[in-house]
């Protein structure tokens, strides 16, 4: 499962909530402390910037938890102002219907959305489906 990117075409958004933190932080000195994990999702609902998701419901779908540091998401500021995964994301293997899944999110440990990427092809997951895995680089949001 890819939500490809190529060049400037990057269909990540923070969500509003994510923006207004990294305003905050910038402006008014409110610090942001990031979580040390992140969780990454799947929704059946396209990228929104209210951050409103709807995850598959079968038993068999979870979260990936994935370590929150430079490792893992590198400097924008190496990729031209893209932030993006630099790992292999992967997920349970379904064991029965997920749903056609629309887009990706990264949200805190049971906490709010904070980034969310449409694909570039929405993908019906069911047990019949592959593991289900996010590739480097896929997982793409800038600033501007």
């Amino acid at each position: 499962m890819v939500p490809t990117h190529r060049g400037d075409d990057v269909n990540g958004l923070m969500t509003d909530l994510a923006a207004e933190r990294v305003l905050d932080g910038l402006l008014g000195g409110r610090r942001v402390e990031p979580p040390a994990v992140v969780e990454v999702g799947l929704s059946l609902a396209p990228a929104n910037a209210a951050g409103l998701v709807v995850e598959p419901a079968h038993p068999s779908y979870a979260r990936a938890v994935v370590p929150n540091d430079a490792d893992h998401f590198p400097s924008a500021g190496n990729f031209g102002g893209i932030k993006s995964n630099a790992r292999l994301i992967e997920f349970a293997r379904p064991t029965g219907p997920w749903g056609l899944i629309k887009s990706v999110f990264v949200a805190e440990p049971g906490g709010p959305v904070v980034l969310m990427v449409d694909l570039g092809r929405p993908r019906r997951v069911d047990a019949a489906y592959p593991r289900v895995t996010i590739d480097p680089g896929s997982l793409a949001c800038r600033l501007y």
